[in-house]
């Protein structure tokens, strides 16, 4: 064998057994005691094992890929492939805190509103005055003194003031309500009008007895003239 081919077979023989070497250090050996990131791939008796959470194996724990199926999975027999990128977890976008609802502003109680007071009613519009010289029939309205009365029935004469009751009391009128605007009664004009006439009438009375008894006693004195002593009666 020539040397030139000689050189090239044993070029090619390390080139294969090189390469074969390359691969089949791919993915890194599993070591007793060493820590792993999920996802990391290692190399087991023969067997490809991917990290399916990060941990430390712990040495004498015996948390080998192949007897710890919930820490690693088996990607089955090494074929020297390179280690795969693992995908990257995505970070999760952090959740916005909800913002808080503002307190509603309780709403100012109105203050009550007072009631009015009441306006009063005014009385009711006196009826005319009574007068005693007017006949009244059954249901006529008069005022005396500020207060309406009512005709129970014909009267004449009667005041309504001193002679008011219910109906079926025997009285002739019957009180209404008292009323604003009082029209003045001619009561008290009558009444004294008979108070004058009657001083009216004693007095001419008595000056009349007077008069006749002055004028009796002169005539009594001229038919019989008192005698002085001594003095004769004439025949």
């Amino acid at each position: 064998m020539k040397k030139p081919t000689y050189r090239r077979l044993a070029g090619a023989c390390a080139l294969i057994f090189g390469g074969a070497s390359t691969v089949a250090m791919a993915y890194p050996a599993w070591v007793d005691g060493g820590t792993y990131s999920a996802g990391t791939v290692v190399l087991y008796n023969g067997h490809d094992y991917k990290a399916l959470v990060t941990q430390t194996d712990y040495v004498g724990a015996n948390w080998n890929p192949a007897s710890t199926p919930s820490l690693w999975q088996d990607l089955g027999a090494d074929t020297g492939a390179a280690t795969p990128t693992p995908t990257p977890v995505a970070t999760p976008a952090p959740t916005p805190a909800p913002t808080p609802k503002p307190t509603p502003t309780p709403a100012a109680t109105p203050a009550p509103t007072p009631a009015p007071t009441p306006a009063p009613t005014p009385a009711g519009s006196c009826a005319a005055a009574w007068n005693a010289t007017t006949a009244y029939s059954a249901g006529a309205i008069v005022s005396v003194s500020g207060v309406n009365y009512k005709a129970n029935w014909w009267t004449q004469g009667v005041n309504p003031a001193t002679n008011n009751g219910s109906d079926g009391s025997g009285q002739p009128w019957t009180r209404q309500a008292t009323c604003g605007g009082a029209t003045p009664t001619r009561l008290r004009r009558r009444t004294n009008s008979r108070t004058n006439a009657g001083a009216d009438t004693s007095s001419n009375a008595g000056a009349h007895t007077r008069s006749n008894a002055r004028s009796n006693t002169d005539a009594d004195t001229r038919a019989n003239p008192v005698r002085q002593p001594g003095q004769q009666r004439h025949a």
